[in-house]
């Protein structure tokens, strides 16, 4: 077996090869995205019991910043927060600190350089899970909640049109079996 007779330095340079080969782009996209990756990184490392049980390891510094009208004119929140803070927890903390109400806030991302922000939209999920990285702002929205209202009016009613374009179908062909 070829495999086996090979260093553990030849092998990861042998799956380093296979990988380049296989992902031209690899390299360079590691290049531009190193610090989502180095906190995904760090985040299974965290998950698996692996090297990142520090807290210090695992924190990462940003600006938490108020687009809502009510509280866009103060400053920005700056804070170390540990990568394994859920984003319902961002969201308590923006609440204490805006005065926006948890439900009608949406939460955003983005690093130096990102044209369009990340929307983080689970609140479960933590802040190294959207690769939300060292010196990231983070963007509190206010949700529009009329609009939101007429979101689900307009599903609501696609939704029965496609019921009622169903069953005409079904209707059409019971006729036509009979």
């Amino acid at each position: 077996n070829a495999a086996a007779d090979l260093s553990p330095t030849e092998d990861v340079a042998k799956q380093r090869e296979d990988i380049l080969s296989q992902h031209p782009r690899f390299e360079k996209l590691t290049v531009k995205h190193k610090d989502a990756m180095a906190a995904a990184q760090a985040s299974a490392g965290y998950k698996a019991g692996g090297g990142g049980g520090s807290l210090s390891h695992d924190a990462i510094n940003v600006a938490i910043k108020s687009m809502a009208a009510s509280s866009c004119g103060l400053e920005p929140l700056r804070r170390r927060l540990p990568g394994s803070l859920a984003v319902g927890r961002v969201k308590i903390m923006c609440a204490r600190a805006f005065g926006l109400d948890v439900d009608l806030q949406t939460l955003h991302y983005r690093v130096d350089g990102d044209p369009f922000p990340t929307e983080l939209d689970d609140d479960g999920n933590t802040l190294s899970y959207y690769g939300v990285s060292d010196g990231a702002e983070i963007l509190m929205n206010e949700v529009d909640v009329e609009a939101r209202k007429r979101d689900e009016e307009r599903e609501k009613a696609m939704q029965e049109q496609r019921i009622e374009e169903q069953e005409r179908t079904a209707t059409a062909l019971q006729a036509a079996q009979t």
